[in-house]
């Protein structure tokens, strides 16, 4: 009968293990930040967190935008959907970084919930041009 030191039969389940209490640990910290913060900290780490995101797959979506123009331009409007897409997608990280810098600023200085969001108005009229065309740009080239 072999000895048996650990619940878990292989390293992997060992990792898994680990991940489980990081992951524990890491919940218990938002819970109580959101505890323990203002309406406004949670509003500006939600509105945040939300453009932070997109700029983590703002390389994948500047890769893609190289394949916007492999098929014809059809018409006017989808030229310019085109040309307007690879134009946010390319300068989204100065919105980004400048909404970041407002935002903090709005939040040190005292701003309302408004004030807050009011920085980050840019990176999010982005992020609503790429919803868009993606949802009705198929459309754009009949």
């Amino acid at each position: 009968m072999a000895l048996k030191l650990l619940p878990y039969p292989s390293v992997l389940g060992a990792i898994k293990y680990i991940y489980a209490g990081l992951a524990l640990v890491l919940i218990t910290a938002i819970v109580r930040a959101i505890l323990t913060s203002s309406k406004r900290e949670i509003a500006y780490g939600t509105i945040h967190g939300v453009t932070a995101l997109a700029m983590v797959i703002w390389p994948v979506m500047l890769f893609g935008s190289i394949f916007m123009f492999d098929s014809p331009i059809k018409n006017f409007v989808d030229g310019i959907a085109r040309m307007t897409t690879l134009l946010l997608i390319v300068i989204y990280p100065i919105f980004y970084f400048k909404a970041s810098k407002r935002g903090k600023l709005a939040l040190a200085g005292g701003d309302s919930l408004l004030g807050i969001a009011r920085a980050f108005i840019l990176p999010y009229i982005t992020i609503g041009w790429l919803v868009l065309i993606f949802t009705i740009g198929p459309s754009l080239q009949k």
